[in-house]
């Protein structure tokens, strides 16, 4: 009997095998698809480019066969080195984001050992967990802080130039205001350096303590994932607002929630400016709209960033920047929440607002000043981003993006400077027939004191130039 068996090729058996690794690749590269398709029933709205996934995924792979060792010792960039049980880190990673916001064990390297931590992943949208380079949220044990902080976050931000979070905290400290510090740093996970971040503080009783508020109180309104979008204004539910204070001060919490309550209910009827819950503190608030005017920002809105300080010795509550990083925006006016619209809504308040803006760009010096240690730091993360072996993250950041984003980010803020300086500028003003009455023909918007004879209360005036004023107005003057 004749056999119809064919002989094995082996010639065509080597190719099929030699196609395994191909094909490993292949599935390895398409994987996202699936969890793209999962992620968009989390989070509608943020779709990712399949070249960027598969890259990610192909950077992964070679990541993964090839050694990640810690960076030199670098006194210009701070190194934390965070260790977790490989077995709590697959469990952080099992089903994201959900697996994410449990805390798991660790510990922290420092100078006199490792100290014990609880870390987690952390934030809401997709690009800080679902790739390989994740933000991180550590917590020291009570009553033992590191030098940094007690609770620290490790964030991968989304945008090119990495420092638009340093930016807004080194301006919120030239203008005497509270912000969270936030600063670049290295992290390296289980001995492997995982690059370069934004090492941010929380607002808590720690951060109070170390600020000179030992008696206040922090109010934030910021939707965590997964809360329904609406009821996320926080400017309307004065009791969903988490509170952060000294176990001392528990006894007071009562107190200042039915005044925020208050004051909420004066911002949302309109009627603060003329009722007797003015529990705002005015000048500081006045800096601070400044502040989101001078950056642009409109990230301080109804449903996240917003974080209130209660003073427990005036009794006034006033904005701690958080997260409000440098916006599109060029307008004066920033009125992203009620907040800063009924403020601003008062000539006196917008003028002082004004006023804080006008001292900082005519200060000699400050806006160069400022610019030159953002263009410093620029240059100073620029080799630690070429070392990033992990920077692609979810922009397929490296240090050419790097670089084009650093100096994007100077041109804006020049850009915004130049736009505020016009809006700020002088004003043309023109005579009308009522004496008590002055009409304006100008460009865009700016508060000033206008006064005659019998003086007027603060008004909101249109910009022009001065040089346009004429002797027969020489009754009428603007001031700053």
């Amino acid at each position: 009997m004749i056999s119809t068996r064919r002989p094995l090729d082996l010639g065509t058996l080597g190719r099929v095998l030699a196609l395994v690794p191909l094909w490993v690749a292949v599935g390895w590269l398409l994987l996202p698809i699936a969890d793209t398709y999962r992620l968009g029933r989390v989070e509608s709205g943020m779709p990712f480019e399949y070249r960027q996934l598969s890259m990610t995924r192909w950077r992964e792979l070679v990541g993964a066969l090839a050694p990640s060792p810690l960076p030199p010792p670098d006194s210009s960039l701070p190194l934390v080195e965070l260790g977790l049980d490989p077995r709590d880190l697959a469990r952080l990673t099992s089903d994201l984001p959900w697996s994410g916001r449990t805390a798991v064990p660790g510990r922290i390297k420092t100078a006199a050992g490792p100290i014990e931590v609880e870390a987690r992943l952390r934030g809401d949208h997709a690009y800080h967990w679902f790739f390989p380079k994740r933000s991180w949220s550590v917590e020291t044990k009570q009553g033992e802080p590191l030098a940094l902080g007690q609770r620290l976050a490790f964030i991968n931000p989304p945008e090119r130039n990495l420092l638009n979070r340093w930016v807004a905290w080194t301006l919120a400290r030239r203008m005497g205001l509270l912000s969270s510090p936030a600063r670049p740093a290295r992290l390296a996970l289980n001995g492997k350096d995982h690059g370069v971040y934004v090492l941010q503080l929380a607002l808590d009783a720690a951060w109070l303590a170390a600020m000179g508020e030992p008696r206040g109180a922090i109010f934030s309104g910021d939707a965590s994932w997964g809360a329904n979008a609406a009821e996320d204004d926080y400017f309307v539910q004065p009791y969903a607002w988490l509170r952060d204070a000294p176990k001392r001060l528990a006894p007071e919490a009562a107190i200042e929630r039915t005044k925020l309550a208050d004051v909420l209910a004066a911002i949302n009827g309109g009627t603060y400016w003329t009722g007797n819950a003015r529990w705002i503190d005015e000048p500081y608030m006045a800096r601070f709209c400044a502040f989101t005017s001078l950056l642009g920002s409109t990230n301080i809105d109804t449903s996240h960033n917003v974080r209130l300080l209660h003073d427990g010795i005036s009794g006034r509550f006033k904005m701690i920047d958080w997260d409000s990083g440098i916006g599109e925006e060029l307008g004066l006016d920033i009125v992203t929440n009620p907040l800063f619209l009924e403020l601003l809504r008062e000539g006196g308040f917008a003028l002082a607002r004004d006023r804080a803006i006008h001292a900082l760009l005519s200060t000699p010096g400050a806006t160069e000043s400022f610019l030159a240690e953002i263009k410093a730091m620029v240059a100073r993360l620029a080799p630690h981003v070429a070392r990033d072996r992990r920077e692609d993250a979810s922009f397929n950041l490296d240090d050419q993006r790097f670089e084009i984003g650093g100096a994007a980010l100077v041109a804006k803020l020049e850009a915004r400077i130049v736009a505020l300086r016009e809006a700020l500028g002088d004003a043309r003003l023109a005579w009308i027939a009522n004496p008590d009455r002055i009409a304006i023909d100008s460009h865009g918007q700016v508060a000033a004191r206008a006064t005659l004879a019998a003086p007027i209360c603060s008004t909101r005036l249109a910009v022009a130039r001065l040089s346009d004023l004429h002797s027969a107005f020489a009754s009428v003057t603007v001031s700053w």
